[in-house]
């Protein structure tokens, strides 16, 4: 189930967690509409921290502790974007969570209407 966050009042945080917390890593995806700029940025990351054993001279071991973080990053221009109507939804989410981004009209000009081919 995502999350909404308004970021600031022209960008909307969406974030969705695609594992389990409790699972090493779990994936999350972070995607920010950015109204004022009309770009869309989603950031993939998987990581946390994995534990090894350390040799040391006495025959012995330690443990250690290592991040290990994968991560991805896009940016797209609305423009850019098949379809207009998840654009519109978060422009609406965004509204209703007090932010003030720029009309739809001026974010989507000429695109308002634009549909997912099926």
């Amino acid at each position: 189930m995502p999350t909404f966050r308004r970021l600031d009042e022209s960008s909307l945080l969406v974030r969705t967690d695609l594992a389990e917390a409790k699972e090493w890593g779990g994936a999350r995806i972070s995607r920010i509409f950015n109204f004022k700029a009309r770009q869309l940025t989603t950031i993939y990351e998987r990581g946390g921290t994995q534990e090894f054993q350390i040799p040391d001279a006495h025959y012995s071991s330690k443990t250690g502790y290592t991040a290990a973080v994968t991560s991805s990053m896009t940016v797209q221009n609305f423009r850019d974007i098949e379809g207009t109507e998840e654009i519109a939804e978060m422009h609406a989410k965004l509204v209703s969570l007090n932010g003030r981004p720029p009309k739809l009209e001026d974010v989507l000009p000429g695109q308002l209407n634009k549909k997912l081919k099926a």
